[in-house]
């Protein structure tokens, strides 16, 4: 069965994802976030800023990123 174009299911998602890249319609591809802070990482990526830090009382971890704009928070958590 087909999902709407709207809406994405996970099985969808994980089709599109290929190591830590995301795979676009275009035919591009871009990184994903979730990689740079769960994945064990080497050579020049793996001195990413990587720290703990708190959402209410749960322990995450958190890239730190000084020229950052936004956040990204899991579901789950907020």
């Amino acid at each position: 069965m087909q999902s709407s174009p709207s809406r994405a299911t996970a099985e969808d998602i994980q089709a599109c994802i290929e190591g830590e890249q995301l795979l676009l319609a275009c035919g591009k591809k871009i990184h994903l976030l979730s990689s740079a802070c769960v994945q064990t990482l080497s050579g020049a990526r793996s001195k990413m800023p990587v720290v703990k830090g708190k959402i209410g009382d749960k322990t995450v971890n958190v890239l730190r990123d000084t020229g950052c704009s936004g956040i990204v928070v899991k579901k789950e958590l907020v």
